[in-house]
């Protein structure tokens, strides 16, 4: 069964590390880039996105545990790069082995998924998020 931890604070930083190190020993380090999917629905509406710094207290845990090649990933409405620009997100290589990418640019690999019929149904995804 899968744990979750909740933590309030008024900095988005702290708030996350502290909602991360409650769940730190169910957390399996995976050998391969880890994809780190923020929220931004808008590419220009402050309070439509996950505040950088949020992501950076996601990295710090994983590059704590042992993850060393990120991937941040956005699909957004409008221009993703802009919004990468606007949030922040662009200052975030410089610290981290990380790369930035547009979900919607990427290539697809077919998946296949259950109805609530279960009848198997094939749609597109980004093969960032296949891979990754």
């Amino acid at each position: 069964m899968a744990r979750v931890s909740l933590a309030k604070d008024s900095n988005s930083y702290d708030a996350v590390a502290r909602a991360l190190s409650l769940i730190k020993d169910d957390i399996e380090v995976p050998s391969k880039p880890v994809l780190v999917k923020p929220n931004m629905v808008s590419d220009h509406v402050d309070l439509c996105a996950t505040p950088v710094a949020a992501v950076r207290a996601v990295l710090d845990f994983l590059q704590e545990l042992g993850v060393r090649k990120f991937i941040v990933g956005e699909a957004t409405t409008g221009d993703t790069i802009a919004a990468f620009e606007r949030y922040g997100y662009t200052s975030l290589p410089d610290d981290y082995d990380l790369e930035l990418v547009d979900l919607r640019k990427d290539e697809t690999v077919d998946v296949v998924a259950y109805d609530a019929d279960c009848k198997p149904m094939t749609f597109p995804v980004a093969r960032t998020v296949v891979d990754s």
